[in-house]
């Protein structure tokens, strides 16, 4: 919630004019008046991240031979794009279809593999 707020009041991923900034945050504040609040909160957590980051915690687990098989799950998030980025959505469609077509002409060519080496009956 916090990067929606900053991105969505302060705009980073635009290029605007002191006047077009200003503009913008007048017209989001009318829309919405807590956002300045939520954002300026925001930013101040930001800059605390900035001067002292917490620690780094590393845990070590009293039986790691077991945990070792077991399977984890990893959360990933990803930032925020307020703009939807065309090109690089289509080259990400574009490497899955290719993917998907190597993976059916390898499925293939190991299937005609296969007839081929089938014991032949007697003649």
């Amino acid at each position: 919630m916090d990067q929606f707020a900053l991105h969505q009041f302060f705009v980073p991923s635009k290029d605007l004019t002191n006047q077009a900034a200003l503009a913008h945050r007048r017209a989001v504040t009318a829309a919405s008046p807590s956002l300045p609040h939520q954002a300026g909160k925001a930013f101040r957590r930001f800059q605390k991240l900035l001067i002292s980051p917490p620690p780094r915690r590393v845990v070590v687990p009293h039986n790691a031979r077991r945990r070792a098989t077991q399977d984890y799950r990893v959360k990933v998030a990803g930032e925020l794009r307020p703009n939807i980025d065309f090109e690089r959505l289509a080259r990400i469609l574009i490497d899955i279809v290719d993917e998907r077509e190597r993976e059916k002409r390898a499925g293939k060519s190991d299937a005609s593999d296969q007839s081929d080496r089938r014991p032949r009956g007697r003649s």
